[in-house]
This record gives C-alpha cells, structure tokens and sequence, in this order.
C-alpha cells in the first residue's frame, strides 16, 4: 500500500471541513447518519476531528445506534 502525502494547508482545510461537517449534525439524520460519522473515522491522529464526531455521536438517539447495528448486521452478510 503506498502512502500520499498531502500540503499541510490541504490537510488543515480537511479537518476543519471535517470538524465544521461534525458540528452541522442535529442527531436527526437517523442510522444512515450514525452511520455515515462512523465510517468516516478513518485515521489515529485525527484526535481533535474525533472529537467533533463523538459530540456529534451523542446528538442521536439510542435507537439509531440499534438500528445503525442492524444495518451493518445486514451489509456485513452481503
């Protein structure tokens, strides 16, 4: 697997991008948007970006989060 690199400033506009994106979640968005934060978390030294999705995390419901296991029950056994 080869590794890119990309400018700092780039980089810098992804996380606030991704942080601004976080902040925007109501909670309202149901398992496809529990979903949609959990499959974006992708790499270790995001931590300050982590923390935006997890505050975003607990906006929602439990139920989504129930409902947000089935589903990935379900696309796992495809």
């Amino acid at each position: 697997m080869m590794t890119t690199f990309t400018p700092q400033d780039e980089d810098e506009r992804r996380w606030n991008r991704y942080v601004e994106l976080a902040d925007l979640v109501t909670g309202d968005e149901g398992p496809t948007g529990v979903a949609a934060i959990v499959s974006s978390l992708k790499v270790e030294e995001d931590y300050g970006a982590y923390q935006s999705a997890q505050a975003a995390l607990w906006r929602f419901p439990n139920e989504d989060f129930g409902l947000f296991g089935a589903f990935l029950g379900c696309s796992i056994r495809k």
